[in-house]
């Protein structure tokens, strides 16, 4: 039978000889001591540095060195460049007419470019953009530091709504595409309204439109002017491009800033309108229209898959009324998807079904370019 071996007694001090090192201890009984006291030393000063931060006011992530994402890094970014001091943002008021109501916004946080509303829903916000300049006076910025923090700057889970840090949406150019970022979140805050445009979200086997037709009309101001849009389509797409394994049409719709000319833009709304859950052509879209991309996750086959959802909407032009023919609108039963949906979700792509003339002078150049 086995004796489980009996305590030693205790000698004078035998506490600190058992883990203080001493002339004569064998030298593995010293490497066990030695450790020990490298080990209580530094829960020591971990536990004062602790102490410190907790007596000078807590976390203060507003001052810290935030990361810089390359042009073409996805929203979430997993190619992150050592973080480097990123100068205060420079003041870029045109003029003093600040829309009243946005003014202490701006007070506030001066990253406050605009406001975000879908009447008559939940999302009404206020917009960021985490742009900066470096020492050489090149823009810099990021666009994941909104998706953690609220707009005194402090961490917060939910985020708040911001936009593309790469082109500026207060100074002149304008983007000719205008990309805001924001949560879906479960409680029907911030961009959950926007997935909800989306036929199939979450509405399979019995999609429908009822929220495109109750809300065709986007707000988004600036600090100065105040804007309407006319929602044109609503896509489910894949944008992780390095799953080559499983993914073969990625659509980087995020990465779409400006249209140098008609051929990047065509492309660009034909590859929309194919994925578009419905269709209204009493919404048409043309050459030069100034255009705001929603975007927000979406999940449906699991977070492994980058997936998403994007409303777009182009503005209302000068002189056109802001009213929408919704009863014009009808669901798109077959929207283009990616290859990995069908092959996991069963199904294929019922192939382009929606009527060109929906895009001014599409049929025209195409048939310029033989």
């Amino acid at each position: 039978m086995y004796d489980a071996p009996k305590k030693r007694p205790a000698d004078n001090g035998g506490i600190i000889q058992a883990v203080i090192p001493a002339k004569g201890d064998e030298p593995f009984v010293l490497a066990r001591k030695s450790v020990f006291c490298v080990s209580f030393l530094t829960c020591l000063i971990c536990l004062g540095l602790i102490i410190a931060k907790a007596v000078s006011g807590g976390d203060d992530t507003a001052g810290e060195a935030l990361p810089v994402f390359w042009e073409d890094e996805y929203i979430e970014g997993s190619l992150y460049i050592e973080p480097t001091v990123i100068p205060e943002r420079p003041q870029v008021i045109k003029n003093t007419e600040i829309i009243p109501e946005y003014l202490e916004y701006y007070e506030i946080n001066d990253d406050v470019v605009g406001w975000i509303e879908i009447p008559g829903t939940t999302l009404d916000n206020v917009v960021t953009q985490y742009r900066r300049f470096d020492e050489n006076g090149m823009p810099t910025g990021s666009n994941a530091y909104y998706l953690e923090h609220d707009l005194y700057h402090n961490y917060y889970y939910d985020g708040i709504i911001f936009a593309d840090w790469r082109l500026s949406v207060l100074e002149d150019p304008t983007p000719d595409n205008t990309i805001l970022f924001g949560h879906n979140l479960n409680n029907g805050t911030k961009f959950a309204p926007v997935a909800r445009y989306y036929p199939y979200y979450y509405n399979w086997p019995t999609p429908h439109i009822n929220h495109y037709v109750a809300n065709p009309v986007i707000r988004f101001d600036t600090l100065y002017e105040r804007r309407e849009y006319k929602v044109f389509a609503a896509i489910y797409a894949h944008t992780e491009d390095n799953r080559a394994d499983i993914i073969h049409d990625v659509f980087n719709y995020h990465l779409v800033r400006k249209f140098p000319d008609k051929a990047s833009f065509y492309g660009y709304i034909t590859d929309v309108l194919d994925r578009s859950g419905f269709y209204n052509p009493d919404v048409d879209i043309e050459y030069g229209d100034e255009i705001i991309t929603l975007s927000t996750c979406y999940y449906p086959l699991g977070e492994h898959i980058d997936s998403r959802i994007a409303v777009f909407a182009r503005r209302v032009r000068d002189g056109e009324s802001p009213e929408v023919d919704v009863s014009t609108a009808w669901l798109n039963p077959s929207p283009l998807l990616y290859d990995y949906y069908y092959t996991s979700q069963g199904g294929s792509w019922g192939g382009r079904n929606w009527d060109l003339s929906m895009v001014k002078g599409l049929e025209d150049w195409l048939a310029k370019q033989g």
